[in-house]
């Protein structure tokens, strides 16, 4: 069976890297940061650095428009990415909000609410039978 074109979107998480800058995911898995940023065109490069064998994906972001570069990934895509870096933004951000709240309180309130709202993706990251209270578990899926 031949399979046409995947359309690919694309979403910006602010505050999504671990700098607190904008990090771009795919519809596929892939993330990327900034590369460089001109006036009206942005140049996104993967994530995937490591020395000797960066993975050489780009993306050309000009006036909302994203572009794939002619190269693609040298990795496999990580599945549930842009939820991940979701909800790693928001536990991070109530962190910072309420710093005297254990750690493991804020995972699990911010893992609650992502549940309401993205129910069948989060599933598919976590698992339908997934404990709130092994927050081990929980930070090697989403980190």
């Amino acid at each position: 069976m031949v399979e046409g074109p995947v359309h690919v979107t694309y979403e910006i998480v602010a505050d999504g890297t671990k700098r607190r800058r904008e990090k771009l995911v795919d519809s596929l898995g892939y993330a990327y940061n900034v590369k460089e940023r001109g006036k009206v065109t942005t140049y996104w490069q993967c994530t995937v650095r490591p020395k000797g064998n960066p993975c050489k994906a780009t993306v050309k972001q000009t006036n909302g428009e994203f572009v794939p570069g002619k190269n693609g990934h040298s990795h496999p895509a990580n599945v549930g990415a842009l939820l991940a870096a979701k909800i790693s933004t928001s536990v991070k951000r109530k962190a910072v909000d309420q710093l005297f709240k254990p750690a493991s309180a804020i995972v699990e309130e911010v893992l609650h609410l992502s549940i309401m709202f993205e129910s069948d993706r989060t599933n598919d990251i976590l698992g339908t039978n997934f404990d709130f209270h092994c927050v081990s578990n929980l930070l090697s899926k989403i980190i």
